[in-house]
């Protein structure tokens, strides 16, 4: 007797593996999506940071913006400032006009609330599960 196809233990064993390796690669994919949106919210924030830099360095020396509607006229031609939408929610700035400020965002595609900050102090951007005080935040 030739007897073709596979036996119902063999087809529960074999969907038992991959219900096993489902189990470990869908929090790993999760986590790697998270960090990914984390990293894409931090280069569009330093992009935008780039932008108020070469406006305060080329076109007017020494001139920083205070509050984000100057952050947003003073960089609209060097920054698009649509492409944030695509990483971020909401946006918070915060300058003394001097060169002194905290740029932040919240973060689109991550678990909880989760936001970018940038500070003007070595320019290195991190990212905290809280707004920094005195950073009122904007939707984009």
């Amino acid at each position: 007797m030739n007897k073709k196809g596979f036996t119902l233990i063999e087809l529960m064993i074999v969907i038992a593996i991959i219900g096993i390796l489902a189990a470990i690669a869908i929090p790993n994919f999760t986590r790697v999506r998270e960090k990914a949106a984390e990293r894409a919210a931090v280069a569009t924030m330093q992009s935008l940071i780039q932008a108020m830099e070469s406006y305060a360095s080329m076109d007017f020396p020494g001139d920083y913006p205070e509050t984000l509607a100057m952050l947003q006229t003073i960089s609209a031609n060097y920054f698009e400032w649509t492409d944030m939408s695509g990483n971020l929610t909401e946006v918070g700035f915060d300058g003394d006009g001097d060169g002194a400020y905290t740029l932040v965002g919240k973060i689109k595609g991550v678990k909880g609330d989760k936001y970018a900050v940038i500070i003007d102090v070595g320019k290195t951007a991190s990212v905290v599960t809280s707004v920094p005080t005195g950073i009122t935040m904007s939707a984009l």
